[in-house]
Order: C-alpha cells, then sequence, then structure tokens
C-alpha cells in the first residue's frame, strides 16, 4: 500500500455528487464568519475549515484547486491517511451519492451528541428512548452495508480499497468502474489531527455556535428496513478488477 496514494474515487462526479454551487469562494478569510459552508456537502460548521482538493493532487495549492469543506467530506480524500482505517469504513451503498451519505452522517453526529452518544457510537446513550433508538437504528443499517461489501466483494477496510485501486492504476489508484457505482466511505465520527481525535471538539464547537447540521437526506427504505434489499444485491469479488 502507498501511504501518499490519492483515490480518484475522491473526485469522481457519480461518487461525490458533484461540487457544491454557489457557496463561498476558497481562499476567504476565515476571520470573516464564526462558521463555514462546506463546498461539497453544503453543511455548515463552525471554526477554521479545512482543504479539498479538486483534482486529487495535495500538490496543487492555487485557489482554482482548493475547496473549503467538512471533515466528512476531506476524509472521502483520506484513504491514504495513516488514521483512515480509524476515521472511514467502506460501505456499499448505491442509492445516495457519497455528498449525500456525508450529509447523513454529519446529521447522526450531531443527533448522537444531543442525546449523550459518543459521537463514533462507541457507547451507549445517556438514556433509552425512541430517539435514540432510531438513531442507532440507522447507525446500524449503514454498517450493514459494511457487512454486504465486505461478503460479496472481500473489502473490509479503506486499505483494502486502496490496494485494489492501485493495482488498478499504480500512479493515480483510479477505482474500478463497478465499484465507484455503490462504493461509499463512511464517517466514523472520528478525525484525527496531530495524534488526537478532535471530531468531538468539532461537534461540540458546531453546537455551541448555532451552526448545526441540516435535516439529513431522506434515508433509502433500504437502510432502516431489514426485509428491503439493495439495489444493486450482486456484487461479485471477481468483478471489482
Amino acid at each position: 500500500m502507498t501511504i501518499s496514494a490519492t483515490l480518484s474515487i475522491s473526485v469522481h462526479p457519480s461518487s461525490l455528487g458533484g461540487y457544491g454551487q454557489g457557496l463561498r469562494v476558497a481562499g476567504r478569510k476565515v476571520t470573516e464568519t464564526s462558521w463555514s459552508q462546506c463546498q461539497l456537502c453544503g453543511l455548515p460548521f463552525a471554526g477554521d475549515p479545512l482543504i479539498f482538493f479538486r483534482d486529487g493532487d495535495h500538490r496543487r495549492c492555487d485557489a482554482g484547486n482548493l475547496l473549503e469543506a467538512c471533515p466528512a467530506c476531506v476524509l472521502v480524500q483520506g484513504a491514504g491517511r495513516l488514521t483512515a482505517a480509524r476515521e472511514i469504513l467502506p460501505i456499499w451503498l448505491p442509492e445516495l451519492s457519497q455528498r449525500g451519505l456525508n450529509r447523513l452522517t454529519s446529521s447522526l453526529h450531531e443527533l448522537a451528541y444531543t442525546i449523550g452518544l459518543p459521537v463514533d457510537f462507541s457507547g451507549a446513550p445517556r438514556e433509552d428512548s425512541p430517539h435514540a433508538r432510531q438513531i442507532l437504528k440507522v447507525w446500524a443499517g449503514l454498517l450493514d452495508r459494511w457487512i454486504l461489501l465486505r461478503e460479496q466483494a472481500g473489502i473490509r477496510t479503506v486499505t483494502d480499497v486502496v490496494d485494489i485501486c492501485l493495482a488498478r492504476d499504480p500512479v493515480r489508484g483510479t477505482c474500478p468502474p463497478r465499484l465507484i457505482r455503490g462504493l461509499r466511505l463512511l464517517h466514523r465520527g472520528r478525525f484525527y489531527s496531530g495524534g488526537r481525535d478532535i471530531y468531538p471538539m468539532f461537534i461540540t464547537r458546531n453546537r455551541q455556535s448555532g451552526a448545526t447540521a441540516a435535516p439529513a437526506t431522506p434515508l433509502p427504505a433500504s437502510i432502516t428496513s431489514p426485509s428491503a434489499s439493495p439495489s444493486e444485491p450482486a456484487l461479485a469479488a471477481g468483478a471489482v478488477g
């Protein structure tokens, strides 16, 4: 595995859902306002923006190649991070674009915060309630899509995704077309910087500043209903190369 590899899935239109329009231009001074708006998923967030590279090339830092982004969207380009396995999980979800998934997970993380649940879903809520059970049910449904990808394509971690992409294109790390249709990267509610998980602080700033996530993207029934089947149930391991 090449740690510095940048995957083409990070900028593929059918995966990302396109770039935000009419939002703030990259390069503005952060001091102009106490909150920012992600130029990919459109959600507001408090504090300094992170940077997403339009063409995936982290060496090109001209303004036209930079977008202000939230942690969930930045991590779409984060498969090569040393902490990637703790931050993102590959899942199979063709019903939602990566942008839609990022909006959904950001909303879930903030909802988890409001009920006293760790934003990475590593513990139990303060009290049992229908609201808490619904949040956990949606998160469990997303994790089921990780199991689907693991069982049908043999992909367990983001490292496996990197290996498949580099096997196809050792220079760029191009994602195979069959995976692009449904492969998404689930933000696990963690974001490491300087060896620390700073995502809980990010959520806390959002709640305190009022820059909270908008209502989540409507969920496909197949995520919350055990009886519903994925729109593409067949993802043979032999077809991912």
